[in-house]
């Protein structure tokens, strides 16, 4: 699948340490990321709770879904 903005990224099979190398990426990367919007997600590793106006966003979204 692709999306306008999307970078997929793919370690070298066999990952002996995928978790270990996908957190590094992110560490020198989501900066950026998330100073122009952005968020990152891997199946690695768990995504980080929304905060701030997404957190808000999703709970108005999550009230008005369990409402209908």
């Amino acid at each position: 699948m692709c999306y306008n903005g999307v970078v997929h990224g793919y370690l070298k099979q066999p990952a002996t340490d995928a978790q270990s190398q996908v957190t590094q990426i992110i560490q020198r990367h989501s900066p950026a990321l998330y100073e122009i919007g952005g968020d990152w997600q891997s199946r690695h590793l768990p995504s980080a709770a929304p905060t701030g106006v997404e957190a808000e966003w999703l709970k108005l979204l999550e009230q008005e879904f369990t409402s209908i």
